[in-house]
């Protein structure tokens, strides 16, 4: 766990930040450096008083870089919004690894598809990166009930995880923040990733 804390620390004194990319709710947008590309996409509507955001990281450094929800700041109004755990979208209680550590906000997500085939958000990768990425990761992803119903296990297994991404490899999956009280106007998210910062401005309807 320390040897993660540093080499999660080193990423983000050395991160680099860019201009933002600007956009709408519905389209797939795009940040690329030499580094990382990241492809995300925010569903217009709500789900459940939630955003629901898409994302894609594609590791372009020659070193393994770790990625997760802990990557991610999400802002409406100017105020933080917390990425939701997937107890708390299927409304359980949180499970014991969810305490120990915010990296242990994410739960288990399929690999996307290698770059330069189609991934799963319709986009092809822009860094040609190969399919996979390792099965290692920071914590203990939360554990599914041994009854839990299909439904629900779609949920955990479509939400990004926490891990190590190899170079020229991709990481991506879903997250659905807190409940809002409102639909936003904007939505700002950062991404920090392989030494980078990519930020995004999406308009909504």
């Amino acid at each position: 766990m320390l040897g993660i804390a540093a080499l999660t620390l080193a990423g983000s004194v050395a991160a680099q930040e860019r201009h933002p990319t600007v956009g709408v709710a519905g389209a797939s947008l795009v940040s690329q450096t030499p580094s990382s590309a990241i492809t995300l996409a925010v569903d217009p509507g709500l789900t459940d008083g939630r955003l629901s955001i898409r994302i894609v990281a594609v590791n372009g450094s020659k070193e393994p870089r770790p990625f997760g929800p802990a990557a991610i700041a999400i802002a409406v109004g100017g105020k933080p919004v917390m990425i939701a755990t997937a107890d708390q979208i299927l409304k359980r209680p949180p499970a014991p690894a969810s305490r120990d550590s915010a990296l242990a906000r994410a739960s288990a997500a399929p690999v996307i598809q290698g770059f330069g085939q189609r991934d799963n958000m319709g986009a092809t990768n822009p860094l040609n990166a190969a399919a996979g990425v390792p099965d290692e990761r920071f914590v203990r992803p939360e554990t599914a009930p041994p009854n839990e119903n299909a439904s629900a296990r779609a949920v955990r297994e479509s939400l990004l995880k926490t891990a190590v991404v190899a170079p020229r490899a991709s990481l991506g999956g879903a997250l659905l923040t807190d409940k809002l009280g409102r639909k936003p106007k904007e939505v700002n998210i950062t991404v920090t990733f392989a030494g980078d910062i990519h930020g995004f401005v999406i308009k909504m309807p």
